[in-house]
């Protein structure tokens, strides 16, 4: 989910450097910064919580990443709301 929606974020956007760009080239771009910015945010949050419960027992980590996973979801949800968001089909 944080994926989708960091890349409709990034194609949408009314940036000056992405605006001029053809939307191929836009949705390839923003297919690689959804999975850069996805894969920083989630190294963020091992960083958080996962490593300083790596000698936990095995419950609570999983407890742990249950809890992640609610906050990333209310957080995403208080950012892009609960309407559905589309990016056209890729044509290259």
């Amino acid at each position: 989910m944080l994926g989708a929606m960091l890349c409709v974020t990034v194609f949408h956007s009314e940036n000056a450097l992405l605006s001029p760009l053809p939307p191929a080239l836009k949705m390839v771009l923003a297919v690689l910064l959804a999975v850069m910015g996805t894969t920083l945010i989630g190294a963020i949050m091992e960083r958080l919580t996962i490593y300083p419960a790596r000698r936990a027992p095995i419950l609570t980590l999983i407890i742990i990443t249950i809890g992640v996973t609610i906050s990333i979801r209310a957080l995403a949800l208080i950012l892009w709301g609960s309407r559905p968001y589309f990016v056209p089909a890729l044509r290259l």
